[in-house]
């Protein structure tokens, strides 16, 4: 509609810019009396005053709408003469458009609100920063974690501790970092707070900026009441071992002390019993050394567990590595009637790791697997090697086994727990140790009577 009257306008301006044109070179060829020329020429001039006019103020009430819109001001139209019939329509299209556009603000100005309420009343300390290392955004977690009151650019870490900016800018998308911290703390007695920060990284792009956000959560109480049930497991283990072993020793040497000390020694030797007291003697020194054997094989066992050596990384062809597996339990596969398959997801693919330490991993899952399976009437073994998103290399292991009962996979990991008749218990944390020596993981799930995976993730 308004555009439909300023053309209907602009048309009748040419119309007669026209015919005052028309009529002066009329006048021109026909009669040329001055007078009447000077007059025609006279309306041109106005006619193209008022034209230069309407447009400029069009122009100028286009401006003024479009800065009504921008400030969100209606009253600015209202005092530039828009309620008038010509600018009627268009007053009333954008107090419609203004009013859809607050009612947007509105709605984002409640979301933003919602979002940094939501943020501010996180329990973990939420940090993002730009590619110029500008902090964008910190929360009050934070800030009361770290004990800083002003964080505008990550250099400000510093004033934490000496370092800890370059260890944040080293952790990069999809990473998670365990970082030991001391703050000064005045509330704490010793005035400092020691924290475990598990920091993790996720990567968002606002435009073309790219955003880093950094969470941080500190984790002590959390590893502490883990470091205190793990010890207590391995006391158990330790403690059942050891009174094993000295039960039967302190049982052994206190029958020969009895023996050796007691007042019918005398009678034995007369009587000729001197053999029979030689043979007590014989087998209660032969309990002594084995149990003191078992003592020391499980030393040894024990110290298998803990002293694993720093992987020395190599590039490994994980084709190489399933056939040398595959050769090594070659024999054992015939012998009891298991069917190896393997699948690599690229022929190329390799794996930079200790090429002696995964090997033994691999070892002591295949031999876990084959005596899971003695008893199965299907007895299929799987090893896979793909590339997970974010990773080095999956390498799963599944056979169709027994399986692990629920209560057990929490279990199976700690050295000593074996559900294996005369099975030592340290293969599977043997295996744990070496890929945490990797920086990666072990993982086990089992569907028990049909199926049990174990996945090693670098």
């Amino acid at each position: 509609m308004i555009y439909k009257r300023l053309l209907t306008g602009i048309i009748i301006r040419i119309l007669l810019l026209t015919l005052t044109l028309s009529a002066m070179v009329y006048f021109w060829l026909v009669d040329r009396d001055p007078l009447i020329l000077l007059n025609l020429f006279v309306v041109l001039v106005l006619q193209v005053i008022l034209f230069i006019r309407s447009q400029n103020q069009v122009n100028r009430k286009l401006k003024i709408f479009f800065e009504s819109f921008r400030y969100d001001d209606l009253a600015l139209t209202s005092r530039e003469g828009f309620s008038d019939r010509s600018f009627r329509d268009l007053y009333s299209a954008m107090s419609d458009i203004l009013k859809t556009v607050r009612k947007m603000n509105l709605e984002n100005l409640r979301q933003k609100q919602y979002f940094q309420s939501v943020t501010e009343h996180a329990g973990v300390g939420i940090m993002a920063v730009n590619e110029k290392g500008e902090v964008k955004l910190v929360n009050q977690t934070l800030k009361k974690m770290l004990h800083i009151t002003e964080l505008e650019v990550l250099g400000d870490m510093e004033k934490v501790r000496e370092g800890l900016t370059g260890q944040l800018e080293q952790i990069w998308p999809g990473d998670q970092k365990l970082i030991r911290l001391s703050v000064r703390d005045p509330s704490d007695l010793t005035g400092e707070s020691r924290m475990q920060l598990s920091i993790r990284c996720s990567e968002i792009r606002l435009e073309k900026e790219r955003i880093r956000l950094l969470t941080f959560q500190n984790i002590r109480e959390e590893l502490e009441e883990m470091e205190i049930e793990s010890w207590q497991k391995v006391i158990r283990v330790l403690t059942h071992e050891i009174t094993n072993s000295t039960g039967p020793i302190a049982s052994a040497a206190q029958t020969l002390l009895e023996l050796l000390e007691g007042e019918e020694i005398g009678d034995i030797r007369i009587s000729g019993r001197l053999t029979h007291l030689k043979e007590d003697l014989v087998e209660g020194l032969r309990i002594i050394r084995e149990r003191s054997l078992g003592m020391e094989e499980f030393v040894q066992q024990f110290r298998k567990v803990t002293l694993v050596k720093e992987p020395e990384l190599e590039k490994i062809r994980l084709d190489d590595l399933f056939s040398g597996i595959f050769v090594l339990f070659e024999k054992s596969f015939k012998e009891k009637g298991i069917a190896f398959e393997r699948s690599i997801e690229s022929p190329d693919m390799v794996l930079y790791a200790d090429r002696n330490l995964v090997e033994q991993a691999l070892i002591n899952l295949v031999g876990n697997a084959i005596h899971a399976m003695s008893s199965s009437p299907v007895r299929n073994l799987h090893l896979d090697a793909r590339i997970p998103p974010g990773r080095q290399c999956l390498i799963s292991l599944s056979d169709t086994g027994r399986g692990i009962c629920e209560e057990d996979l929490d279990r199976v990991f700690i050295p000593f727990f074996t559900t294996r008749e005369g099975g030592s218990g340290i293969g599977l944390s043997l295996v744990r140790n070496i890929m945490r020596m990797h920086r990666g993981s072990i993982q086990v799930t089992s569907d028990p009577g049909r199926n049990t995976t174990f996945s090693l993730l670098f």
